[in-house]
């Protein structure tokens, strides 16, 4: 796998996850769960070399309160040509859960945090994908550093699951701006934790996805800057920011309630993968300690 260069490059980062049913060596049914991508912490042994990791939100991997088995994963195959009638995708299973129902994707200490990876990338040989360097993380110092602000514009590659896809993965980009860059925990039900929240409206099939800052020439008011355009890794979609509204039933004694979307989203800060990434638990299975 080569490291991105360019927007249109980072599309070929995302691959689609899906639930679905095995009869022998087909796979007969599917369900979409949401969007991953892949990530890759240099070896630091073999130059040029990187660990691939899949990333996604910790929730994708689950329904309701129980863990998938395996999942799906849907990636654009490398020898295709648009010209023929062959698919350009294909699907290999990856697991969730050993024999003892363990989880085996590495997550964060805090449970609050919507993050999900495990050491697995599709085969380069036969899949055609980049992935993320973690020098495009904009972790917390980025942020101070570069001055990323409210109004930042930012993108995200995403599986659009209403998008009829037959023949290959073409992800849907979605645009929008940083709404509020969070400075403090924000509580959840599964605890609190830092989350980032921009101006877009993300649907199902969108969580999991890798949320992009676009820095242009014309960035600063009054100033154009001289050279490419620069792209940071902000985090990761979590999916949109709802409140809960009432709804009464009339002439019944029940109360029922209704999630109503404030129309922005929430993204899991990077600072989280980075991490889980660099966790002692990874790091070992890297070699990288005893």
């Amino acid at each position: 796998m080569s490291v991105i260069s360019e927007v249109g490059e980072i599309k070929k980062t995302v691959v689609y996850l899906f639930s679905g049913k095995v009869s022998g060596e087909r796979l007969t049914s599917v369900h979409p769960l949401g969007t991953a991508f892949i990530t890759g912490v240099p070896h630091h042994e073999v130059e040029n070399a990187s660990w691939p990791y899949l990333v996604t939100a910790k929730h994708v991997l689950r329904q309701n309160e129980q863990m998938w088995r395996h999942v799906f994963v849907r990636a654009n195959l490398r020898d295709w040509s648009p010209c023929g009638s062959e698919v350009g995708a294909a699907f290999y299973r990856l697991s969730v859960l050993d024999s003892d129902d363990n989880l085996i994707w590495a997550t964060h200490p805090n449970p609050a945090v919507d993050l999900a990876v495990i050491q697995s990338g599709p085969p380069p040989e036969r899949y055609e994908v980049k992935f993320v360097h973690p020098n495009m993380f904009a972790v917390q110092e980025v942020v101070q550093r570069e001055g990323v602000a409210e109004g930042d514009e930012v993108f995200f590659p995403c599986f659009t699951p209403e998008i009829p896809q037959q023949r290959r993965n073409y992800p849907v980009i979605r645009f929008g701006r940083i709404a509020l860059v969070s400075e403090e925990s924000i509580p959840q039900r599964e605890g609190s934790a830092r989350i980032h929240f921009t101006e877009c409206f993300p649907f199902g099939g969108n969580s999991g996805s890798p949320v992009f800052l676009r820095f242009g020439p014309t960035r600063r008011a009054g100033t154009i800057t001289v050279g490419p355009e620069r792209y940071f890794l902000l985090g990761v979609i979590k999916g949109y920011w709802a409140r809960e509204e009432p709804v009464e039933i009339q002439r019944t004694e029940f109360h029922l309630s209704v999630q109503q979307s404030l129309g922005i989203a929430a993204i899991t800060p990077i600072d989280y993968l980075r991490d889980i990434l660099y966790s002692e638990t990874l790091r070992r299975q890297r070699g990288e300690i005893d």
